[in-house]
């Protein structure tokens, strides 16, 4: 690993002998002064040849590399098109920047029948027409999006584009939604969007186009009428049985200046609107702001939901409200609000039988709950934006708020009690971005401040595992209270220089962490009064932690290959203390983190990548806490080591086929990553209670994956067709009961879809995976052992669909799913749901009615496997549904 480092250091340093290309730029507008977009711009040589073009964007600007071999002799650039006169400039020494001002021409043409192409593709972006794969029976735009081969949606709502997830979806080049795209697709009419774009390699900031390298892949909805005024959107009234209840109504307002999306909804039949509040992408922003945000330290300790469609398990009553609203001023600033309310109250009722494996035994436990749950959630965005070719500011600031209750009755080993767990959730961010561009180079300032925290409390009104926490006497309840206030901050400055060899940036940054671990057990007597735990006095745990880092990363393009390199050094300083255990420690390490990235383009749209990377970290909060914390009512968590230290290298070959036009993808990756820490988690797992604690000892884990996968649209069949194949091995050791155990999970995973319409009427719909699991221990000994198993999983979904007359869709929902383990019974469910919708066009309206689970399945079971750990759970599911609806467009 560090021999292919240095030789990707070896090309970094010996690349200054290429020459550096040349770039025209310049704004293209009309006779009125406004952009003109999607233009071509020619740069011809004194022979009318063309050497090289490119297009404009939405705000009428063009960039032309012009390599330094090109012979520019008499060369100019040129506008030719049949709406204008054609303009051409001469190039000039030291000049790189030409306007153009067009001036309409007017034409006359014979009368011709307008064929629009279904893809199109110019430079990175490739545009599928939506009248072309639309069809009548889509609700919304999120639908066609689906059916477009190289491109899927996720049961989160998330898009992939060749099975690697969009950065972010755009409503005709502004990005309204601010991550929560999945609420736009749902919502958003297909009869309003003339195209759906695809942007690979997309560079967001203006300033840094053509400077920074972006693997980010975006997806545009360009408008039909992007200067409408007209307010739309929709409402709907459903009701049905057993008392079923449902509402939606969307309004939106598309055009230049100003955009606007916003819902209100409310149901009790299954819709599950928790998901609407998820930020795509919010996960990796707190990686590269290095925020090391401390998971809940308390749960209900119940099992996880089904695996199956949330729908058919989901008994709720729940309501949302967003509002989304951006503002376009003509100075270029962008204005953005984004509000999300969510309140939702469900219940899960289950039955779990729990078995332990290890080497001499095994422990068995069963379980009972009903969980009523609740929560609500309030999130507020606030942008604003000026994104120039000269600079960019970018202010948002990010305000949410949680509240969660979780009562539950249950049974352990046939011992009743109840529970109630308590969370508030409070997340304020700020995220400052100032990039100017000079002369000399472009530099950047970000600074990044959030304050996070989750106060939880659990109680439990029976005094459990008496031996464990009171000393053998009988008590009547547990409190638990935890909490780990945070405060980060991250601030950085960032050079680009203009005149290099190749595109270098140095990056300098400070990141500060302040954590304090609050927590208390106390236990109930038999006389109502609580008294703390006696064998620790608890955590009130203080951690700080500052980082240091100076950051140089390169970036080299020659005709058909690409290479970067990443090489950041930071140095961090941690210190923690809690005076009762006389803990005072700090740690102070230096450590250099270096990525490489090798790009090979084997055709126009095909290239081959490699990817290197070797990390050095340090652990958090939650691993160097002494005293004990009943993080469920069955799991009591300590540590007895000191900070876990790790280390991580990882080595990745992609390779990506694509023909836009054709509508054919490929994806194939192989992935190997290891990593070594100086800890491992032991768990001590009793009839009644897991106790869990951190112990020093060297823990190695390895991971194996390939993939292999693709899609492809038959045109004259006007079908998707796609499948994937994915074989994944791990290897890991655990610590269970004082015995280390090295296991080995073996998983090979096969995908496969197809969506098609037939004779104008007839669509078929089909995806299905088969998963092949085992789990057994690496040594020879595992042979025969109860910590040896294996598992399959087969699940299909089938939807037929048939229109008798254009206006009369009925629809037909199939939903398998096959469980087969060695020694247990087999599992088999088949869920049918039917749909029937009248359009009615003049009053622009849909009447339609909705049956779920027809077979009148009220309990679901099935089992799960995780190294020496099997559970076979069984779930109270909704029965057989009746809805009718009635959907009025305006």
């Amino acid at each position: 690993m560090r021999f292919l480092f240095f030789i990707f250091c070896f090309v970094a340093m010996h690349v200054s002998g290429y020459g550096q290309q040349r770039q025209l730029s310049g704004k293209v507008t009309g006779e009125t002064g406004k952009p003109v977009a999607h233009i071509a711009v020619l740069l011809k040589n004194g022979e009318s040849r063309i050497l090289a073009f490119a297009y404009t964007d939405v705000n009428g600007y063009y960039r032309i590399p012009v390599a330094d071999t090109m012979d520019l002799y008499n060369a100019g650039v040129e506008i030719s098109n049949l709406q204008y006169h054609v303009s051409k400039q001469l190039l000039q020494p030291d000049k790189d920047v030409y306007d153009f001002n067009l001036s309409d021409k007017v034409i006359s043409l014979p009368e011709v029948k307008a064929m629009n192409r279904p893809v199109t593709r110019v430079g990175d972006t490739t545009a599928y027409n939506v009248n072309f794969f639309a069809r009548d029976e889509d609700r919304n735009i999120g639908e066609v999006i689906a059916r477009l081969p190289g491109l899927s949606i996720g049961e989160d709502g998330m898009i992939y584009f060749n099975d690697k997830p969009i950065s972010d979806l755009y409503i005709d080049g502004d990005n309204l939604m601010a991550g929560r795209y999945q609420i736009a697709t749902k919502a958003i009419n297909k009869n309003m969007i003339k195209s759906i774009e695809v942007i690979q390699h997309h560079q967001a900031v203006k300033v840094l186009k053509d400077r920074v390298m972006s693997d980010n892949v975006v997806i545009n909805l360009v408008l039909k009428d992007e200067n409408s005024t007209h307010l739309s959107g929709q409402a709907m009234l459903g009701a049905g049985l057993p008392a079923q209840w449902e509402g939606v109504a969307n309004t939106m307002m598309f055009n230049r200046k100003f955009k606007m999306l916003n819902t209100l909804k409310g149901n009790n039949s299954g819709v599950d609107y928790s998901g609407e509040s998820t930020q795509f992408g919010a996960a990796s922003i707190l990686e590269t702001e290095g925020n090391t945000r401390p998971s809940p330290l308390l749960s209900a300790g119940t099992v996880g939901d089904p695996d199956i469609p949330r729908s058919n398990y989901f008994i709720n009553r729940s309501g949302a409200a967003t509002a989304n609203i951006l503002f376009n001023t003509k100075n270029e600033w962008q204005w953005r609000l984004n509000f999300l309310g969510h309140l939702d109250r469900n219940k899960l009722a289950y039955t779990g039988f729990v078995e332990n494996y290890f080497q001499n035994d095994t422990i068995r436990y069963s379980e009972i709950q009903n969980a009523i749950r609740k929560k609500n959630a309030i999130s507020t965005v606030l942008s604003v934006r000026a994104n120039r070719t000269k600079y960019l500011f970018d202010n948002v600031l990010r305000v949410n708020f949680n509240k969660d209750r979780n009562n539950s009755q249950m049974d352990l080993n046939g011992l009743g009690f109840g529970q109630q767990l308590r969370g508030n959730v409070t997340d304020i961010t700020n995220t400052l971005a100032w990039i100017p561009a000079s002369r000399k180079g472009v530099w950047g300032f970000n600074w990044y401040v959030n304050y996070y925290n989750s106060p939880q409390t659990l109680a439990v009104d029976e005094g459990l595992n008496a031996d464990v926490l009171n000393e053998g006497k009988t008590f009547n309840g547990i409190l638990q209270t935890a909490s780990i206030p945070t405060w980060f901050s991250h601030a950085s400055i960032t050079y680009r220089p203009s005149k290099s060899t190749v595109n270098a940036a140095l990056q300098a940054g400070l990141m500060n962490e302040q954590q304090d671990l609050n927590s208390l057990l106390l236990l109930q007597q038999v006389n109502n009064v609580f008294t703390e735990y006696t064998h620790d006095p608890g955590n009130a745990l203080g951690w700080r932690r500052s980082r240091i880092y100076l950051n140089s990363s390169y970036y080299l393009t020659k005709k058909n290959w690409q290479v970067s390199l990443s090489v950041p050094a930071n140095w961090q300083s941690i210190r923690y203390m809690q005076q009762e255990y006389k803990l005072d420690e700090g740690i102070n390490r230096f450590f250099v983190n270096p990525t490489a990235k090798l790009k090979v383009s084997v055709a126009a749209e095909d290239h081959i990548e490699l990817s290197l990377n070797h990390t050095n970290n340090l652990g958090n909060i939650a691993g160097v806490y002494r005293g004990a914390i009943l993080s469920s009512y069955r799991n009591l968590q300590a540590n007895d080591a000191e900070l876990q230290e790790r280390s991580s290298s990882g080595a990745k070959l992609n390779y990506h086929f694509q023909r836009s036009i054709t509508m054919f993808f490929l994806n194939g990756e192989v992935k190997y990553n290891r990593v070594k820490a100086n800890s491992i988690l032991s768990g001590i797992i009793t009839d009644n209670v897991q106790r869990t604690i951190l112990l020093p000892y060297e823990n190695d884990q390895s991971s194996f994956s390939a993939y292999g996968g693709g899609s492809k649209y038959i045109f004259s069949l006007k079908t998707k067709v796609s499948m994937g194949l994915l074989f994944q091995k791990n290897w890991y050791d655990q610590f269970l009961n004082g015995e280390r155990l090295p296991f080995v999970n073996n998983t090979i995973q096969l995908t496969g879809g197809m969506d098609a319409k037939f004779w104008n009427r007839l669509t078929f719909a089909y995806n299905g995976f088969a998963v092949w699991s085992d789990s057994r221990l690496s040594s020879k000994s595992s042979q025969g052992s109860p910590l040896a198993s294996k598992a399959l999983r087969l699940t299909q979904r089938v939807t037929l669909g048939y229109s008798p007359v254009k206006s009369l869709f009925l629809t037909v929902k199939g939903w398998e799913t096959y469980n087969q383990r060695p020694g247990l019974r087999n599992i088999h469910y088949v869920f049918v749901d039917a749909n029937l919708r009248y359009k009615m066009v003049k009053w622009k309206t849909d009447f339609e009615m909705d049956l779920t689970n027809l077979g009148n399945i009220r309990r679901y079971e099935y089992f799960s496997l995780l190294s020496n750990r099997f559970a076979a759970n069984s779930f109270n599911i909704r029965g057989r549904m009746a809805m009718l609806k009635a959907t009025f467009f305006f």
